[in-house]
């Protein structure tokens, strides 16, 4: 049974990626002119991609606190994993940052930039 429910996780996890992609392509073109707003829906639909990541993976997520953000904040977590990047995206409306080096990857450096990634060159001190 642990079998199938890898295959059905895993089909799931690629279909979500696809619909999310597609997802992220369409808001790059309504809104290449458009900034602020492509950002605030690329945030919107970035945090719904890690939900749907955190169901499909079977990760529960509890916040203990208040989580009230006006305006901007900066949340600062050294990941270990990747599903700390699904956990940390679930829980807030977030850009991530990343290192140059992601951005050249073949297929994730694609869908970091659809993300609105922010790639920092860790060479420049700058």
């Amino acid at each position: 049974m642990s079998i199938l429910r890898a295959i059905y996780r895993a089909v799931c996890l690629v279909a979500a990626t696809l619909v999310f992609t597609g997802i992220g392509i369409v808001l790059s073109l309504l809104y290449s002119g458009d900034v602020v707003k492509h950002r605030r829906y690329i945030a919107r639909y970035t945090r719904r991609w890690a939900r749907c990541f955190c169901f499909f993976l079977n990760i529960h997520t509890r916040i203990i606190g208040e989580r009230k953000i006006d305006g901007g904040a900066l949340i600062v977590a050294n990941h270990i994993g990747s599903p700390d990047i699904f956990v940390i995206g679930a829980c807030f409306e977030t850009f991530f940052v990343s290192k140059s080096d992601v951005g050249s990857w073949p297929l994730s450096g694609y869908l970091s930039s659809l993300g609105a990634t922010i790639f920092v060159d860790r060479s420049k001190r700058q």
